[in-house]
């Protein structure tokens, strides 16, 4: 429309030239002015927004690498890894003591080996024209890693890692795993992990372990379900790996929203509260575990509720006996480990699942700003008797 209304001056001009030229000019360039100062004629199309820059392309790398670690290729030879390094199916990554490394897949999730470990990728793959399509498997030849997954946005896709003849799957979450020998042991610390192997499978719910012998798997996963020990959760490589996940989740999400999704960071790298006992100054507590009291019978009614209330114990500093301190029941995170069975609310009420029978452990975390504690009730679940 610009072109047509120039060539319609240019028009204007040779028609009316035998006008005074004063004035032939004059209406010239007060058209030329609104033309070129951006004042669109009311019958101009609007114009197009300039096209922005496509997004940053999504790749699995190595994005971080501590001491000794090495980078063999499918049918090559090792090689020292480097931060940066494109990750491809077949290759192996080594880690040496006092060593690790840190992966990162496609913006969407976060693998770190501590010292020692060794992790053989078998799968990483993404679709070229829907990169929600995401695919990564990984066996763990022996060590300990920590994985953080954000959420999967595909239904068809996958963060697996398998450890002798068990497979962990997860479609968000963060946990550890340890494989030494037959010796297996998985942490969940947010979300819902699923095992499986030839033998068993079940779900590790956030706050829980699952440890056993992969030469003798148990029966069901929910019968080989512990708490997460403490120590699990104050340890220091994992406290680590949570303050690496928070700057993972921040670069990631950005990354994602760039591509059309509307995601928050949320509480990522923060599920276990704060840790400075390594902070210069900062001494122990004195606080230990978590104390858990019912209103009731630990036998809970299928259908009924059961208040439970949470006191941390605290070590006088003389004498190391224990005393319960001020009530934390609404300060706690409560977990529970089979949600088919109940589950407990933030207040400490324990809701049981309508018409079943069996056994549920219930969880009470707390942070005393320095570190985490928690204790452990197990309660009985059953049909009311006729």
């Amino acid at each position: 429309m610009a072109t047509q209304r120039l060539g319609s001056v240019g028009a204007f001009i040779k028609n009316r030239y035998t006008r005074p030229m004063k004035r032939s000019l004059l209406t010239f360039f007060l058209l030329l002015g609104l033309l070129g100062a951006g004042c669109t004629p009311h019958d101009a199309p609007t114009p197009t927004p300039t096209t922005t820059q496509p997004p940053v392309a999504l790749t699995a790398t190595i994005a971080s690498v501590t001491g000794t670690v090495t980078l063999t290729p499918k049918d090559g030879n090792p090689q020292d890894a480097a931060a940066g390094a494109v990750i491809h199916p077949g290759d192996i990554i080594a880690t040496g003591l006092d060593s690790g490394a840190s992966l990162e897949f496609f913006s969407g999730a976060r693998t770190a080996l501590d010292e020692n470990t060794n992790v053989v990728v078998d799968q990483v793959s993404i679709d070229p024209t829907q990169w929600t399509k995401q695919h990564i498997h990984l066996t763990l030849g022996a060590g300990r890693i920590w994985s953080r997954i954000l959420k999967l946005l595909d239904a068809s896709s996958s963060y697996d890692v398998g450890y002798d003849t068990v497979i962990a799957s997860v479609r968000g979450t963060a946990y550890l795993l340890s494989g030494y020998g037959p010796q297996y042991q998985l942490d969940a610390f947010d979300g819902t992990v699923h095992l499986s192997s030839a033998s068993t499978t079940g779900d590790v719910p956030s706050g829980f372990s699952a440890a056993f012998d992969t030469s003798q798997p148990p029966a069901s996963i929910v019968s080989a379900l512990t708490p997460t020990p403490d120590a699990v959760h104050n340890d220091t490589w994992v406290r680590q790996q949570l303050a690496t996940d928070a700057d993972f989740a921040a670069r990631a999400v950005k990354a994602r929203n760039e591509r059309g999704t509307n995601e928050t960071v949320g509480n990522i790298g923060q599920e276990a509260g704060p840790f400075t006992l390594e902070q210069p100054g900062v001494q122990h507590s004195g606080y230990h575990d978590v104390k858990i009291t019912a209103d009731g019978d630990l036998a809970v009614t299928s259908g009924a509720t059961l208040q439970l209330h949470a006191f941390p114990e605290y070590a006088d500093p003389t004498t190391g006996l224990l005393s319960q301190r001020d009530e934390i029941t609404n300060q706690a995170t409560w977990q529970a480990s089979d949600s088919t069975m109940g589950q407990v609310d933030s207040n400490g009420v324990f809701h049981a699942a309508q018409n079943v029978n069996g056994r549920i452990t219930v969880v009470a975390r707390w942070n005393d700003s320095t570190h985490e504690h928690s204790g452990s009730i197990q309660l009985i679940v059953g049909s009311p008797a006729n």
